[in-house]
This record gives C-alpha cells, sequence and structure tokens, in this order.
C-alpha cells in the first residue's frame, strides 16, 4: 500500500506504513523487498526501531532515516552489508547491535555497517552502537582497484560508540574518507590497517584506545598496503590506556594540528615514516621500541619521550622537560643565539599553574645531551614544562 504526501516539493512515497516500528517483531523479509523494489528511488524510512537481522544493500539505494531511525539486531554477524561494486547514499540511520557496553573489552562476530569490495558509497549522519566487533568495517576497497581513485567510501559525520572497535578500515580497507566522524566509549575508536585513508576533524575520545594503525604483519594479520594515510585536525583525548598506537606502520603516516591528551602515544615495532606536525598533547608517555625514523615537528608535548628516540628525528618541538632545538649536533649557546629572547620568569604563570614549574630549569637537549639554563635567563623561542 502507497500512501502519498507532499513534501519539499518532491513526490515521496511511504511503504514503511504497514513495517511494525517498535522493534518488537522481525520485519526483515518486508524491509528488504522494499529496498529491492525501489532501487534508484528516494526511501524514506520513517522514525522508529526496526527489528532485523541483517540488510543486503544493492547496487543504486537511495535509504533516508528521519530522527532516531534505528535498525536493530540481534545477529552476530554482519548487519548492513554493502558488498561488491555497490554505489549508493545511506543517511540518518543508526545500527543497533546487541549490547551497549562502555568499552566493551571482549570481542566477538557483531558488525553494525559491512562494507566489502563496495565502490561509491556515502554515509551521511549514520551511526552504530553495541557491536563487539566493529560499528562499521572497511574491507577490500583498495586492492589496485583503478575505480578506487575516484570511487570511495565516505563516511560524514560517522558515530559509533560502544561497540568494540568504533571504526574500522580492515585489510585493504582503502581510500576511504572520514569528515567529522565521532568515536566514543569503545575499546578501540578507530582501528586501520588499510593505506590511502583520510581522517579530517574527527574525535576519538574516551575510548579504552584511541586509535591504532597497524602494517605488516600484526597479531597474525597481514595488512599489505598499509599507512601513507593522514589524520588531519583531529582530537584523541581522554583515552584509557592508548592515545594511538603505530605499529609496523610500513611507509610513514601524517599528522597535522592533531591533540593527543591522556593515553600513551607508542611507536612499536617497524614503524617509520610517521610525521606529527603542529600538533600538541599530554599524554602519559610517548614510547618508542622502533629502530626506524620518525618525526614529531612543530609540536608542544608535556611529556618527555622514551624508549629509542635516539634513532627517531625530532625538530624544533617542546617535549617535556625541554625544547629540542636541532636535530644534529649541538649548537653553540649562549643569550644572543636564541630566536626570541622570551624571559623564563614569565613563564611560570603558564596556565598549567605554578606547582608544574621548577627552579633550576628549563633544559634545552639536543638528543641525549642536555644544557641547564638557570632561571631568569632567556630561554629561547618556545615554552617550556618541567617535570
Amino acid at each position: 500500500m502507497k500512501i502519498f504526501w507532499y513534501d519539499d516539493n518532491k513526490n515521496n512515497f511511504n511503504y514503511f506504513e504497514e513495517i511494525i516500528k517498535d522493534g518488537s517483531i522481525d520485519q526483515t523479509s518486508l524491509i528488504q523487498n522494499i529496498i529491492d523494489s525501489h532501487i534508484g528511488e528516494e526511501i524514506k524510512v520513517p522514525t522508529g526501531t526496526y527489528l532485523i537481522t541483517h540488510l543486503n544493500i544493492p547496487n543504486g539505494t537511495f535509504l533516508r532515516g528521519e530522527f532516531n531511525t534505528i535498525f536493530k539486531s540481534n545477529l552476530n554477524s554482519n548487519i548492513i552489508r554493502i558488498l561488491s561494486n555497490v554505489n549508493c547514499i545511506i543517511e540518518n540511520i543508526h545500527v543497533l547491535g546487541n549490547n551497549e557496553i562502555i568499552r566493551p573489552s571482549i570481542k566477538g562476530n557483531q558488525v553494525g555497517w559491512y562494507l566489502d569490495g563496495c565502490l561509491s558509497v556515502t554515509l551521511n549522519n549514520c551511526s552504530a552502537s553495541g557491536c563487539n566487533d566493529s560499528g562499521i568495517k572497511i574491507k577490500n576497497t583498495g586492492a589496485q582497484s583503478a575505480p578506487q581513485y575516484y570511487k570511495i567510501p565516505i563516511l560524514n559525520n560517522f558515530k559509533a560508540y560502544k561497540n568494540y572497535i568504533g571504526i574500522k578500515n580492515d585489510v585493504r580497507g582503502e581510500y576511504s574518507q572520514l569528515n567529522g566522524c565521532i568515536a566514543g566509549e569503545n575499546y578501540i575508536g578507530y582501528f586501520t590497517g588499510g593505506g590511502n585513508n583520510m581522517a579530517s576533524n574527527c574525535q576519538f575520545n574516551r575510548n579504552q584506545n584511541g586509535a591504532r594503525v597497524v602494517g605488516g604483519t600484526t597479531d597474525g594479520i597481514n595488512y599489505p598496503n598499509n599507512s601513507h594515510a593522514s589524520f588531519t585536525g583531529c582530537q584523541f583525548n581522554h583515552n584509557i590506556e592508548e592515545s594511538i598506537r603505530f605499529e609496523n606502520v610500513e611507509v610513514g603516516y601524517m599528522l597535522n594540528g592533531c591533540q593527543f591528551f591522556d593515553g600513551d602515544m607508542i611507536f612499536k615495532g617497524k614503524t617509520k615514516g610517521v610525521v606529527i606536525n603542529g600538533s600538541e598533547g599530554g599524554t602519559w608517555s610517548i614510547n618508542s621500541d622502533s629502530k626506524e625514523q620518525n618525526m614529531i615537528a612543530n609540536s608542544f608535548f608535556y611529556t618527555k619521550p622514551s624508549g629509542n628516540w635516539n634513532t627517531t628525528i625530532i625538530h624544533k618541538n617542546n617535549i617535556g622537560s625541554g625544547a629540542i632545538i636541532e636535530d644534529n649536533n649541538s649548537p653553540s649557546f649562549n643569550e644572543k643565539s636564541l630566536i626570541f629572547k622570551s624571559r623564563y620568569d614569565l613563564f611560570k604563570t603558564s596556565n598549567r599553574g605554578i606547582n608544574s614549574w621548577k627552579s633550576g630549569g628549563p633544559y634545552i637537549f639536543w638528543g641525549s645531551k642536555d644544557i641547564v639554563v638557570p632561571p631568569n635567563k632567556y630561554v629561547g623561542y618556545i615554552l617550556v614544562r618541567l617535570e
């Protein structure tokens, strides 16, 4: 039965009038039939909770939910399936899994949105929660396929919360864009093992672990063509254990204008070519067991790095107990050689509080070599915090 209404100068048909919207009875076959029968049309899904097992999204689908449109499923597998060569647009749909738990630590098999081999998929204002594998998982979107340079998965304002992994770019999950996405209260906010992905203006906050960027063989899984991707203007704040971890990243990662507060920052395994630029943070620790070169540049951190930083380029920063002025040999030091000549005693009123400063510093260091600058002397071009 079709009910016609007039809305914003468009003719829309209510295909959901007879669908049960209180989440009490499985409506999978009815909803799947509506989708399959109206490819190429805009299908409006009214507000409500729709109990399903799973849905297969065919090529040419355009689904548009309203406020609080929910697809609920108890299936311990992939719920919304967008598979090979599918182009579609889906808006304002929330997928609700079995159990919404804050930062769940036990992994299962339930995936809210499952994208495998798809093409031009755009998800606008969609979300997922309560899934014990991933809120959204993206796979095989860049296996040397020419269309993937211009037909890519795009997530605009996607929200993932209370999942094991919020957003996951799995094996060959490449060439996707995350714009304004939020992952919070997951065990891992964002996990990526695919290359060429771009995340901008996203928040990965209040997870157990903010983000993990992996490559090579990690935890027994091979992630080919990983890394060489970017975070721009993203937050990694108030995560419980790790702010961000780079593990076996093979060919670099670029982070510009990001914030890291709380949680460890870790460079692990064969990670190389990670560049963090114009960023700031107050992480628990910055640690590297990688023997490859990575860079933190033009950034301000309250934490002194540890581990194999003698093989890591760190250039013109303030990290922990001092500002790293050069990455090679120590230059001669005197007051006249400093760039801006700002006085140390003025810095004691930093908004981090007077109690966070010690007398007798700060330390200007080049690699492992420290030079102590007495109080009330010029200390250079960047503020310092002493531990």
